[in-house]
């Protein structure tokens, strides 16, 4: 039988997540909001700016975050 008490189901939470993380691509050359990959792709529009959020480093095209202030910290509204 399984345990299930709260610090057991943490614990197997925490296991699962860890595994599917470990399983998953890597995804730090993405936009994550339509999935384009590869910032220094040549075939993209040389007007297209990405942007990275300062606390959690995940990436954008700059149209998609409202185009903030490159020049200011930009942190996405998830962080």
């Amino acid at each position: 039988m399984f345990p299930a008490g709260q610090k057991d189901l943490d614990l197997l939470r925490w296991q699962i997540a860890t595994t599917v993380l470990e399983a998953s691509e890597d995804l730090t050359d993405m936009c994550c909001v339509c999935s384009a990959e590869n910032l220094d792709n040549p075939e993209q529009d040389e007007n297209t700016t990405w942007i990275a959020c300062d606390v959690c480093g995940s990436w954008f095209h700059h149209v998609f975050v409202a185009f903030p202030n490159t020049a200011e910290t930009f942190v996405r509204m998830a962080c």
